[in-house]
């Protein structure tokens, strides 16, 4: 499916959105999402069949560059829908992004990630016109670690460890870790003010 396609897939506008509480949004990240719930976040924005969640940089390199450029930049740490909806995921996506305009003016990019082994081939986020910006090849490949049957993020498993090195998790875990090695997340970026639009050009022309 192109862009156009996927546009034009019959699919309605998503239902209102606005705030919703920690507790609601992980209620759908357990039942609906791969990754399950975060334990912290800065935002969160969407209904009863859907949010998205919005939480800080975890990347460090992104982060000490979003630092010494004096830009705002956040994470669309998850996106989720109830099974079967019928509604249009960008429609959602859409309108979470202007709640997020209204609650952090102080936030002008936003960076998500789209994760080739979940079977995620960034559409959603191509169709609504983000920018995609892939890490260069010195971040990638990186390996993504299925343990007792369920996804776990790198960045998990170095909060709990210290590491998340692939020698050090077949130690901890043995046969409990099935370990994928995978080319990098596809990256995108979506800029909210005209300093964020200048800023991710000039982002865009350095690293690619």
């Amino acid at each position: 499916m192109n862009r156009e396609e996927y546009k034009d897939s019959g699919l309605v506008a998503s239902p209102q959105v606005s705030t919703i509480e920690k507790a609601m949004a992980n209620d759908m990240l357990d039942r609906w999402h791969y990754l399950g719930g975060l334990r912290s976040y800065s935002l969160a924005a969407g209904h009863d069949e859907g949010c998205l969640v919005f939480s800080t940089l975890r990347g460090r390199g992104l982060k000490a560059r979003a630092k010494s450029d004096d830009v705002g930049i956040i994470e669309l740490a998850r996106m989720v829908g109830a099974p079967g909806h019928g509604w249009s995921m960008s429609s959602l996506m859409a309108k979470a992004i202007k709640v997020l305009k209204q609650e952090r003016p102080d936030i002008d990019i936003v960076v998500t990630y789209a994760d080739p082994l979940a079977g995620h081939n960034g559409m959603v986020y191509r169709a609504a016109s983000w920018e995609r910006c892939d890490p260069t090849e010195s971040h990638g490949p990186w390996p993504t670690y299925i343990i007792d049957g369920k996804p776990v993020a790198p960045r998990t498993l170095y909060a709990r460890h210290g590491t998340s090195a692939m020698g050090a998790m077949k130690e901890i875990y043995g046969d409990r870790v099935v370990i994928h090695v995978t080319k990098a997340k596809q990256r995108y970026f979506k800029p909210l003010t005209k300093r964020g639009k200048k800023w991710l050009a000039k982002f865009i022309d350095e690293v690619q």
